[in-house]
């Protein structure tokens, strides 16, 4: 298995590129922060360089894509900020809180820590966090263990520092009754300071959340994909692992423990479960409610003639609930897909033997795990932006956008799993315009309905063609899958509808949204989307974007 995943890892690296041979895409590139003295997940070289577990794991993975890296190396406050700021792309060491959320956006977590209560050998111990309570507390600013400690209102007498290792030594000192650390940087860092009449009391804290991830300023979706693409791909190839044991083999060389990966994965399916829950069983319940009454008082009409009133009045109120419903389900975001990519996150950790062996059939609970997690949160996404066109909260950023960059990255993305497939990516656009459009949504739309094709295609191809003259400008997706009858087509063009029934929807992972929220972003466009199609001969989707739309001159 690890050899499939390996070779995998590898189409994606250096099989994606043009399909017609054309001149590779222009890099990425990136800055990214680094704190100063957090050993060993971060610090600086005597010569001023960036070093670390973490900043060792953002390399690899910045490797992994072809994306250039600098770092900018400064205090944990000040790296923070700069991300906030925008001045910088991404931090590669930091603990998901509710806080943070609101202004960053979060991979899936790579590592996992706790917090710890030191205290000098003649002090008393600490057997709860309820023991802190207006004890002096020194902790680095900024930490997660400093938000910990105000979310929960433990101590205002608090001595802030710029490092792990200038809070341990002030207690060394005697400056504080307690200092509050993640576990490993604390031990390393009092080990290499020699600080032999300091020790850990108390429990383990929950200070840091679901662990440590990427970060990226909110809103920065395609960086935000790309970290967490690298992060799979460098699990797969073991280039992780060889990280893990570089930085972590002596003080911690088993990694996270199978009973910590079962105990986090469980609660955050279970939060996954509920949150997704809520709002799903709202508007079913919602729908079934509207429904029964519209029944009943049709009924009433026809028996009585006189509930004209109560009908109009009804359907106010059904409108009125279902925008309730498509604007909570359009707020959702976060609540949504936070969960879901903790549970894709740590199923991959288990998956990939980060913690040492494990028995084959947690193997394939952790595969079921992910490929489930990822489906549902293709669908949750689906269900969100048709709920956000519903609300009016659909928002469009248009831009000047050259279509030739949009196809390669479509062609980039889709080239691993149309050669998984046996099938042939062709692509014949030819003088290909620049649209006023909003690239994310046009890319949008290209996976969804290239994937479609690659998707209900199990042998020939998948060709990209276009025609664009004064009038209007057509992007033709022919495939020559297992196509569809007229009746079908009209069935495909609504949500949640499957037009081969549930055992082919299963067999085929569908959800019934790609096609039908494509339509809805072309028509936002002012263009739109029609399919023809022949039954067991294939599929044409043509997307046509309307005329005076091609944003200046090229």
């Amino acid at each position: 298995m690890k050899w499939c995943l390996t070779l995998l890892c590898c189409l994606v690296v250096f099989g994606i590129g043009d399909v017609r041979g054309e001149e590779p895409r222009q890099r990425i590139r990136i800055v990214v922060g680094s704190e100063l003295d957090y050993p060993p997940y971060a610090l600086v070289t005597p010569d001023g360089e960036a070093d670390g577990f973490s900043v060792d794991l953002m390399k690899a993975v910045c490797a992994a894509l072809e994306i250039d890296v600098t770092f900018r190396v400064g205090p944990w406050s000040e790296v923070r900020t700069a991300l906030e700021k925008g001045e910088i792309d991404a931090l590669p060491l930091v603990s998901y809180s509710k806080e943070r959320e609101e202004v960053f956006d979060f991979t899936a977590p790579h590592t996992i820590t706790y917090g710890v209560v030191f205290k000098r050998k003649k002090a008393p111990d600490i057997e709860s966090p309820g023991d802190l309570r207006d004890k002096t507390i020194i902790v680095m600013q900024s930490d997660a263990g400093h938000d910990w400690l105000l979310r929960n209102d433990i101590s205002d007498q608090l001595i802030l520092t710029q490092t792990v290792a200038e809070s341990l030594q002030l207690l060394a000192n005697g400056k504080a009754d307690y200092a509050l650390a993640p576990h490993l940087v604390g031990l390393l860092t009092a080990k290499e300071l020699d600080l032999s009449d300091i020790e850990v009391t108390g429990p383990l804290l929950d200070a840091y959340g679901r662990g440590f991830g990427f970060a990226v300023k909110e809103g920065n979706l395609s960086l935000l994909t790309n970290l967490n693409e690298g992060l799979s791909i460098i699990k797969a190839t073991g280039e992780y692992g060889r990280i893990y044991d570089k930085w972590f083999g002596d003080i911690d060389p088993k990694g996270i423990s199978t009973e910590v990966l079962l105990k986090y994965l469980t609660w955050i399916a279970i939060g996954g479960v509920v949150a997704i829950s809520v709002p799903l069983v709202w508007s079913i319940s919602l729908k079934r409610k509207v429904a029964q009454q519209t029944i009943e008082l049709r009924a009433e009409i026809i028996e009585r003639k006189k509930t004209e009133e109560k009908l109009h009045l009804a359907m106010q109120e059904a409108k009125t609930a279902n925008k309730a419903k498509s604007e909570f389900l359009a707020n959702m975001s976060h609540e949504l897909r936070t969960p879901l990519n903790s549970i894709i996150g740590f199923s991959e950790m288990m998956e990939y033997e980060i913690m040492g062996p494990l028995p084959e059939t947690y193997h394939e609970y952790s595969g079921l795990i992910s490929t489930s997690g990822r489906l549902l949160l293709e669908t949750v996404n689906g269900i969100l932006d048709l709920a956000k066109i519903e609300a009016g909260k659909f928002d469009l950023r248009k831009e000047r956008v050259f279509m030739g960059d949009l196809v390669t990255e479509a062609f980039s993305l889709l080239n691993v799993q149309a050669k998984a497939k046996g099938i042939e990516l062709v692509n014949v656009t030819h003088d290909l315009p620049h649209l006023l459009i909003d690239p994310m949504r046009i890319k949008q739309v290209l996976l969804n309905v290239m994937g479609n094709a690659i998707k209900f295609t199990d042998a020939g191809n998948v060709t990209l063609s276009n025609y664009c003259n004064e009038a209007a400008c057509d992007f033709f997706i022919t495939d020559t899958g297992i196509g569809m009858t007229p009746a079908q087509i009209e069935i495909a063009l609504q949500p949640f509808r499957q037009v081969h029934g549930t055992s082919f929807a299963r067999r085929y992972q569908g959800t019934g949204l790609g096609l039908s929220l494509s339509r809805q972003i072309m028509t936002l466009h002012g263009g739109e989307l029609t399919v023809t199609s022949i039954h067991n001969v294939g599929t044409t989707v043509t997307l046509r974007f309307p005329p005076k739309n091609d944003g200046g001159n090229a």
